[in-house]
């Protein structure tokens, strides 16, 4: 993979580690040519990665009601700031996609996760809220320096993406290389627990069990 690939499964795998606390195949959520500007997508349906519009019809035949769905769209830039001429095309690559026929050509992960949604749109009663919520994450290697034209940008795409009445809420938010670190972190970090033990009993060992013991502990 190139470096700017790289990056893109990179940053894919944090935000997708970051909602579900799991590992997955960044192969299936990172976009192929053409991309229309969106380098990742990941849906989350009850709090899992969906990558098949099998796999999401599934899950709303489940006996649960008000499932949390979300949408997640990506671009990664391998760049010392973050670029409004990219930002443009990549919100606007977003609302095409959000159309019944999009126009720009998509790849085979943008088509799949086009029906995808569909299938999330089509089980609307079933969601919390009625909508699926919607992420938009603008990263790059360098610094935001909060410009106010990026900025600019961001609200005009944000706005013409919640005109749609698609979403209960829509957030964008930008990824510089402070904030990656920090999602990295998150990812790699193991989780510990301790407890405090009341008391022990040791108990007869068994064929296949040498020795072991009943344990109590307290909980609060």
């Amino acid at each position: 993979l190139s470096i700017e690939d790289s990056f893109e499964h990179f940053v894919n795998y944090c935000l997708g580690y970051k909602h579900t606390g799991a590992a997955f195949d960044t192969y299936t959520v990172t976009t192929d040519d053409p991309d229309a500007g969106i380098d990742g997508v990941i849906c989350l349906v009850d709090n899992e990665i969906v990558t098949t519009e099998e796999d999401c019809t599934q899950i709303f035949k489940r006996s649960k009601k008000n499932l949390a769905a979300k949408i997640i769209f990506i671009q990664s830039t391998v760049s010392e700031n973050f670029e409004k001429a990219k930002l443009t095309s990549f919100s606007a690559g977003v609302y095409d996609f959000l159309q019944d026929e999009p126009t720009l050509p998509h790849g085979t992960i943008l088509m799949d996760y086009h029906r995808i949604f569909e299938v999330i749109i089509k089980n609307a009663n079933r969601i919390f809220g009625g909508k699926p919520e919607c992420e938009i994450h603008y990263a790059s290697t360098g610094r935001f320096n909060n410009e106010i034209e990026i900025q600019a940008a961001s609200k005009t795409g944000l706005r013409q993406i919640g005109a749609l009445g698609l979403f209960s809420s829509i957030q964008a938010h930008f990824i510089d290389s402070d904030a990656l670190l920090r999602l990295w972190l998150e990812c790699s970090q193991t989780i510990s627990a301790s407890v405090d033990v009341v008391g022990s009993i040791p108990l007869p060992k068994t064929d296949k069990v040498p020795v072991y013991w009943k344990i109590s502990c307290r909980g609060e």
